[in-house]
């Protein structure tokens, strides 16, 4: 019987966590959970990133973690806006995400990693979660984590992570 693992890295504003699971039977297993807390009062994204890159390295050494990991993205360093839009066929509707995006979106969409996912639906609209997150920011964050000797596979958002629970 083959097991799937994931390791998972939530950069929470006020905490770091590293999390083992495991897909086993249809079911899946918590298997190490390790988390520290963060100096309160950070203000500055480059002190919080600083801290809490430090909190995983801790972490990693005291625990001997090692392995591809996924990365939560706090909410505090996302763009994020709440959309209706018309409930069409899923390629109009990306069309239209689209759109929004680039009016919505402070920055060029260049200058983004940007993503959306369908919160809820009436058959006629539906409640869309756009959220970005500057590229200079993960570029920063997955560096930072590939210095402690995990290997990032990938950054997801915290409020997707929420919407989708």
């Amino acid at each position: 019987m083959s097991q799937k693992k994931s390791l998972i890295v939530n950069l929470a504003a006020s905490h770091v966590s590293i999390s083992a699971f495991r897909a086993e039977a249809g079911k899946l297993i918590l298997e190490q959970f390790f988390t520290r807390d963060l100096a309160p009062g950070l203000l500055a994204d480059d002190d919080w990133l600083n801290e809490a890159v430090t909190a995983v390295s801790y972490l990693v050494s005291a625990n001997k973690i090692f392995g591809r990991v996924t990365i939560i993205a706090p909410s505090f360093l996302l763009l994020q806006k709440t959309l209706k839009v018309p409930q069409v066929e899923p390629e109009r509707q990306a069309q239209i995400v689209a759109f929004e995006a680039q009016n919505n979106i402070p920055y060029p969409l260049n200058e983004v990693i940007w993503d959306s996912q369908v919160i809820s639906s009436d058959g006629v609209e539906a409640e869309i979660l756009l959220f970005a997150l500057r590229t200079e920011v993960a570029s920063k964050i997955a560096h930072s984590i590939a210095a402690t000797g995990l290997r990032p596979l990938s950054i997801q958002a915290a409020p997707l992570l929420d919407a989708q629970a």
